[in-house]
């Protein structure tokens, strides 16, 4: 018995051991996905390197550049949007890694991508201004800046990628311009002093565990462009008291706001036809859900250990029966 249970012991350790090094694993692997480079994002290729400044740049086909690496100082960096007349419009996979005397970046309007992992572990940046022609945000760009309380965007990028800000655990609030299109799965998982997450008009689509264990952010609103709110979205986000889920969202992820134990009240509106399993489960305050839909699809205990007490719907609809 004792060799079956060390033997259990060891094969927990061990998958405990893979999981804390995956992320560190995806930098190093050519064949992750996440290492793809700017240029193939750009649809250019890299034809030489030059230095300036205390910046590195790579030189793409057209002329123009990619910071690629600082060897400068300053608690204050600006990304620049030329140098030697050539437009910079990226900033490279691990550029600025790990770097940890810079506390406020600043974007230019130049640039249109941040690469895979080029910010993380930053965990002395506090700000970050974002130039109007940021398009897109790469996979854990930011992960793991600990220290960084605001975001500030001039116009939305399209794509904020897997694990874009996760961990940003001092990030205050978390508002999306209208214009994002897609947030990707973890992008801003334990943000945890958030205390209030906005999204704007024009989001298609809300990643899987995208903002897991947000726990202070207190108010949510789905905006209507969105299609489905992904698997454990909104998971453990225990001060949620306001929730808007607008007309236009069609289905509501498994355990997409599981354990939101602040929460009284939910209004599904009548776009809505699927609410996957777990949906609400142990959202242990709520007493009110008003249905505006006829739903052809209600998970499996998707309103399970909750303290329902009214639940409004119509009659013709399969939530009427469950319901009663």
């Amino acid at each position: 018995m004792m060799k079956k249970l060390l033997s259990v012991f060891c094969v927990l350790a061990l998958l405990f051991v893979c999981a804390s090094c995956n992320i560190t694993e995806s930098i190093d692997d050519p064949n992750d996905p996440a290492n793809i480079k700017v240029a193939n994002i750009l649809n250019k290729q890299y034809t030489s390197t030059l230095t300036d400044g205390g910046f590195t740049f790579k030189v793409l086909d057209d002329g123009s550049l990619v910071v690629s690496g600082f060897s400068g100082s300053g608690e204050t960096l600006t990304i620049p949007e030329k140098v030697d007349g050539k437009s910079v419009v990226g900033v490279e996979n691990k550029a600025f890694y790990g770097s940890k005397s810079i506390r406020h970046l600043i974007i230019s309007d130049s640039v249109q991508v941040l690469g895979n992992f080029s910010f993380m572990e930053m965990t002395n940046l506090e700000s970050v201004r974002l130039g109007k022609g940021v398009k897109h945000i790469g996979v854990s760009a930011f992960q793991g800046c600990t220290s960084l309380k605001t975001v500030e965007y001039t116009v939305a990028p399209e794509i904020i990628d897997t694990k874009a800000f996760y961990q940003c655990s001092s990030l205050e609030e978390i508002v999306l311009p209208a214009g994002v299109k897609s947030v990707g799965d973890w992008s801003f998982a334990k943000c945890t002093s958030a205390s209030r997450i906005v999204l704007g008009e024009g989001l298609e689509k809300i990643g899987d565990y995208a903002f897991l264990k947000c726990e202070k952010s207190e108010s949510v609103i789905i905006p209507s462009s969105c299609i489905r709110i992904g698997q454990s979205a909104f998971y453990r986000n225990l001060s949620l008291v306001s929730l808007t889920i607008s007309e236009g969202v069609e289905a509501i992820g498994r355990g997409a706001f599981e354990e939101c134990i602040a929460l009284t009240y939910v209004k599904i509106p009548a776009s809505v036809n699927t609410i996957e399993k777990y949906a609400f489960f142990t959202c242990t305050s709520l007493t009110e859900v008003d249905f505006l839909t006829e739903i052809s699809e209600l998970g499996k205990d998707a309103f399970k250990d909750t303290a329902l007490k009214t639940v409004n719907a119509p009659e013709t609809s399969p939530i009427y029966d469950y319901a009663a």
